[in-house]
């Protein structure tokens, strides 16, 4: 089973200057060497097939929802707001009954799980 991570607002901390109100920042990650950054569409009844994670990656539901499976097997649900760390090479797959909206960040040295 793979870590369900939330990005959502309650993740998040409140933003306190600039004179901004009602506003929040949850970081996902910071970088020191190039990342990919994408979006992948996945529509109702879409699949991303069983494959190997050619570099780190992050997963982040940013609408909808659907399903993860890493080399488990194992189908775990993801929403919007969620997301998951696939290390180098390990196997997964993913997909969406009703469709989601993915932001994939993916590069060779991610500092997965460092979120402070």
């Amino acid at each position: 089973m793979k870590k369900i991570m939330s990005f959502n607002k309650l993740a998040g901390k409140e933003i306190g200057n600039y004179q901004s109100m009602s506003a929040y920042y949850t970081k996902i990650m910071r970088t020191d060497k190039p990342v990919n950054i994408g979006i992948i569409h996945i529509e109702s009844g879409g699949l991303v097939g069983y494959h190997e994670a050619p570099v780190a990656q992050a997963f982040i539901v940013m609408e909808g929802k659907g399903w993860i499976k890493g080399a488990d097997k194992l189908e775990q649900a993801i929403q919007s707001g969620e997301g998951v760390l696939w290390e180098k090479g390990e196997g997964h797959e993913s997909g969406s009954e009703e469709g989601m909206t993915v932001l994939v960040l993916q590069g060779e040295s991610l500092p997965l799980g460092e979120r402070e």
